[in-house]
């Protein structure tokens, strides 16, 4: 399986963003935000960095359950899919840490084994 990383945007501005986390989403050859509508967004679009977000799924989820299944699902295909491409995925979350990023990395870990990160555990 490829890999995942899972970085946090920042509790607001593009300047409140870590310096590790600005590298890793320079560098990201899929780089996928939770949500395309925070500043960080804006921020990476005028410095050219391409992403997707999941912001269609949040508007059209039932519930949070659901909408994180099937985030977890995309994200571990596209990472299976990844290695035979030797691609990696960057996923970008907002600052809150707990939840969303917790209930995800749960369901991730159920499907992939990934460990959880430091932050989350």
């Amino acid at each position: 399986m490829g890999s995942i990383t899972v970085v946090g945007m920042g509790p607001g501005s593009f300047g409140l963003m870590s310096m590790e986390a600005w590298e890793l989403m320079q560098n990201a050859p899929q780089l996928v935000l939770r949500t395309a509508v925070h500043p960080t967004a804006d921020e990476l679009k005028k410095k050219g960095i391409r992403f997707s977000s999941f912001d269609e799924r949040y508007e059209s989820a039932d519930d949070f359950e659901s909408l994180y299944n099937s985030i977890a699902e995309e994200l571990t295909d596209r990472a299976a899919e990844g290695e035979e491409r030797a691609g990696r995925i960057q996923t970008a979350f907002s600052c809150d840490r707990v939840h969303p990023a917790r209930a995800l990395w749960r369901i991730l870990q159920e499907r992939s084994g990934l460990p959880a990160p430091r932050h989350l555990r």
